[in-house]
């Protein structure tokens, strides 16, 4: 449980956005080795709620409050809930220098025209796809209202007005290590009311779980 949590929280920092541009619901899939899970992007604002669900029929919400510094993790089938802050120190950490390219290659991806960009860092290459038909891309740093730097690459995305709709992640030695990509995508109202706790969930900790999400946002 904890590693799905993690895992789910981290990519909730790289992909959120601006509800300013656009509000609905985008539906992905994630891989990270054998582990997969399906998630739902509900945006509002500047609010974002992430459904998580995997194998054996596990499932949990992650509410992200950029103006509070603050998200919390609902886990349905017990009716409890965990918070724990953004770290603005952790966001404040300088992105490391990427190599860009944007290589002019396009493909449709849930219904949208999507362009291909490859970044590479020291360690790892990104390979992103994305449209412009969405609005702009906001990393978690910014929304976080801190002075802090987001990734290079994802600034880049944000700066272009560019949404990511499939994201993969390779090491140097081209193994691939995760993979997101969107299956639809919904524009439309979202109720406020699914950003908050709903009534009769309890509050819980997990030992441990703040130190491996602090820095969140990096």
């Amino acid at each position: 449980m904890k590693k799905l949590i993690v895992l789910a929280a981290a990519l909730a920092s790289i992909v959120s956005v601006s509800a300013k541009t656009f509000e609905g619901h985008v539906d992905f899939i994630m891989k990270a080795g054998r582990d997969s899970m399906n998630i739902t992007y509900i945006m509002k604002d500047d609010r974002l709620r992430m459904e998580m669900s995997g194998k054996k029929g596990y499932s949990a919400i992650g509410l992200f409050d950029p103006k509070a510094l603050e998200v919390k993790i609902l886990m349905p089938q017990q009716k409890m809930y965990m918070s724990f802050p953004l770290d603005p120190a952790g966001a404040a950490a300088k992105a490391r220098e990427v190599d860009i390219e944007e290589t002019g290659e396009t493909r449709e991806i849930a219904g949208y025209t999507c362009r291909q960009f490859i970044f590479k860092d020291r360690k790892m290459v990104h390979e992103v796809w994305a449209t412009d038909e969405l609005g702009r891309f906001v990393p978690m740093a910014d929304m976080q209202k801190t002075r802090g730097k987001a990734p290079a690459w994802a600034r880049v995305l944000m700066d272009r007005e560019l949404f990511p709709l499939l994201m993969i992640t390779k090491d140097r030695k081209g193994r691939e290590k995760t993979r997101m990509e969107a299956q639809k995508v919904s524009p439309g109202k979202v109720d406020a009311a699914v950003f908050e706790v709903p009534e009769g969930y309890q509050p819980f900790s997990i030992p441990g779980i703040g130190n491996m999400l602090k820095g969140l946002g990096r």
